[in-house]
């Protein structure tokens, strides 16, 4: 009894074990911001994150679509250390615009997202 006892004391210590944590990358700032409402569509879309990403051709992308579904970004994504972006062509549509991006965490697992920005009429 007293064998199994210490075996499953054993089995259960190396299940508790801590680990060291692998986080994947996070977006921590957008230009334009997340729901921004903006008088002039930007020349480009920038995204940072927590952390360094990969860059390997495709890898990092990110898209954009006016309000009528139809792309504007022109060129690849570029990525410097924990930076993407991407140039976009001029729109002058008036709605919202989605942002769609993927990302090479340095951990080696891809993240993505999505989010708004309003274009509106000058004032």
């Amino acid at each position: 009894m007293a064998k199994r006892l210490f075996a499953a004391v054993a089995a259960l210590s190396l299940v508790m074990v801590p680990l060291p944590a692998t986080a994947h990358a996070q977006l921590v700032s957008s230009n334009p911001g997340i729901s921004a409402s903006l008088n002039k569509i930007p020349t480009q879309i920038t995204l940072t994150f927590d952390d360094d990403l990969i860059a390997m051709p495709g890898a990092n992308v990110i898209e954009v679509l006016d309000p009528k579904s139809k792309k504007i970004q022109t060129g690849a994504t570029a990525t410097t250390q924990a930076t993407i972006s991407v140039k976009l062509k001029p729109s002058t549509l008036v709605g919202k615009y989605k942002i769609l991006w993927r990302a090479l965490s340095a951990d080696g697992h891809p993240v993505s997202g999505q989010y708004y920005f309003y274009l509106s009429k000058k004032k």
